[in-house]
């Protein structure tokens, strides 16, 4: 969940912006990290990404990017 565009929760510190078909853009600064997600709307209009969607796609991002001392941290919360 997000207030604005800063995220809280299990994404504390995280910021966000969200554009039109499911484009986002979120960074995370405790861990020198950003991530883009980018949807060819351009293609085909209707294609969307809703934001459940893409908190799944940020949870296997910081999945892949967290080790086990990360996930204990202050970045990911669960």
């Amino acid at each position: 969940m997000y207030a604005g565009n800063v995220w809280t929760g299990p994404y504390q510190g995280a910021f966000s912006a969200m554009g039109a078909g499911g484009q986002y853009i979120t960074a995370f600064p405790a861990s020198n990290l950003v991530v883009v997600h980018k949807v060819n709307i351009d293609q085909d209009p209707h294609r969307n990404v809703s934001e459940p969607a893409y908190m799944t796609i940020l949870d296997i991002v910081l999945d892949a990017k967290c080790d086990k001392n990360c996930k204990q941290g202050s970045l990911v919360l669960r």
